[in-house]
């Protein structure tokens, strides 16, 4: 009988241990959710772009009341696209500065109109590039000399064609001295660049030792 208990309360033991324990009923969880970090306020409209000036039309700046020079009037208009024609003093001092342009400041003009600019005195000194060594045509040689300065009178001889030609000569030259800016050049155009040659002259027929005149 003993025995018996004893088993009974080890049984109980037994059972009490892997008996698990029953878990209690909760309700709904009361932990705070994890906050969200609140979404930024939508960003204001951005402001329409401002409308594009006119498609092509560049606005002549005023030159004369900026004071710049005629050259640097000259860099900033070939770099617009615009072409430049230089109007100097025929007397006076040498001019530096622009008096006026045609058409006047604030005009809007298309991309390859020509600006008259007009300077206030006469043309400054300007000496003329040699003829490059290497053949150049007389197209592309007479549009350097127009960069630098200069104006192309004529392209020799005078035909179809002759622009394609290499450049042999010019006139005037590096050589000719108080040449200027608008002064007007004459390219001479070959085939082979080089200028043609003269054909030595005949010498004079040789008198007889005697000094006395030949027989006819």
């Amino acid at each position: 009988m003993a025995g018996f208990v004893a088993l009974a309360v080890v049984g109980g033991a037994i059972g009490w241990a892997v008996t698990p324990a029953p878990r209690p009923v909760t309700g709904p969880s009361t932990s705070p959710s994890p906050s969200l970090s609140p979404s930024p306020p939508p960003s204001s409209p951005s402001p329409p772009p401002s409308s594009p000036p006119a498609s092509g039309l560049i606005a002549i700046p005023d030159f004369a009341a900026e004071g710049v020079t005629f050259q640097q009037a000259r860099d900033l208009l070939r770099g617009k696209g615009l072409g430049v024609n230089l109007i100097f003093q025929t007397a006076g001092t040498v001019g530096i500065k622009v008096l006026s342009t045609k058409p006047t400041a604030g005009t809007q003009v298309r991309r390859g109109a020509t600006v008259s600019v007009t300077v206030d005195g006469t043309a400054p000194p300007l000496g003329v590039p040699a003829v490059p060594t290497e053949q150049t045509t007389c197209d592309a040689w007479g549009k350097h000399l127009v960069e630098v300065g200069f104006k192309i009178g004529h392209y020799l001889p005078e035909g179809p064609g002759t622009r394609n030609l290499f450049v042999a000569a010019e006139d005037p030259n590096q050589d000719t001295p108080d040449t200027h800016w608008n002064q007007v050049i004459d390219l001479t155009c070959t085939e082979d660049g080089q200028l043609p040659s003269s054909p030595p002259s005949s010498p004079p027929p040789s008198s007889p030792p005697d000094g006395s005149s030949p027989s006819p």
